[in-house]
């Protein structure tokens, strides 16, 4: 059956007012996204301004990766959750005061010769029992992340221990020669030390119940899926 000339007509109309009607959201949508930005993402009084806090989110930080529900997340907890962390497939988010910071996960993490892959977390995963990888609560590191060499004094909690051990007496216990010592160095979060890489991780930054994102780091970059950063990104601290 063929449509009448009117039909056909209304339907071309419609389909303008459609495309006007895009043309309007992304103008308004790029707006919103040149009044609010800041040096480091977004100024949290601006988004909240005129209301639609969520639909506004949605069109500013989906392009980063964050879903439907992450977003939902970060708009109640932009309330007054300062400190609060999101992570997407390539970025990360923290609530800091009156901004939402974002920033690439590449680089956040200031590591020497690590590979680093994130997953999300599946009834099915295997936590690795390989020393050379530490699989870790990405929910639990404090960004950005650090390598340095150990140094008298420093402590961790091993996995499946409850207390604190200096570092050095775990050296011993681990019979580590007194020449390698100096060759052992440490991933560190914030003030605590996450990885004894190449031994043990921190017992603090393990994969519970509760872990959704982890992040796998490899002291070989060659893992499938695994990324190296660029050289002029690589930090190591004395």
């Amino acid at each position: 059956e063929q449509m009448t000339p009117n039909v056909v007509q209304r339907m071309g109309k419609n389909a303008d007012n459609l495309t006007q009607a895009q043309l309007l959201l992304d103008s308004l949508t790029s707006e919103k996204r040149e009044a609010c930005a800041t040096v480091r993402g977004f100024s949290i009084p601006c988004l909240i301004r005129g209301g639609n806090v969520d639909y506004w989110l949605y069109q500013l930080l989906s392009p980063y990766g964050f879903n439907a529900s992450q977003i939902h997340g970060i708009a109640i907890s932009m309330a007054g959750q300062s400190g609060k962390k999101f992570l997407s497939q390539s970025h990360v988010l923290f609530i800091d005061r009156e901004e939402l910071v974002i920033r690439e996960l590449a680089d956040q993490v200031t590591l020497a010769k690590l590979g680093v892959i994130q997953v999300e977390r599946t009834p099915g995963f295997v936590i690795p029992k390989d020393p050379g990888l530490a699989a870790l609560d990405a929910g639990k590191l404090q960004f950005p992340l650090e390598v340095r060499a150990w140094k008298p004094g420093d402590r961790f909690v091993p996995l499946g221990m409850k207390g604190f051990k200096k570092i050095s007496d775990f050296l011993i216990d681990q019979k580590v020669p007194g020449c390698d010592k100096k060759e052992v160095f440490v991933l560190c979060s914030g003030n605590d030390i996450a990885w004894v890489i190449g031994w043990r991780i921190d017992n603090r930054f393990r994969i519970t119940d509760k872990t959704t994102t982890i992040m796998i780091f490899h002291q070989k970059a060659d893992e499938p899926g695994s990324r190296l950063l660029p050289e002029d990104q690589v930090v190591v601290s004395q």
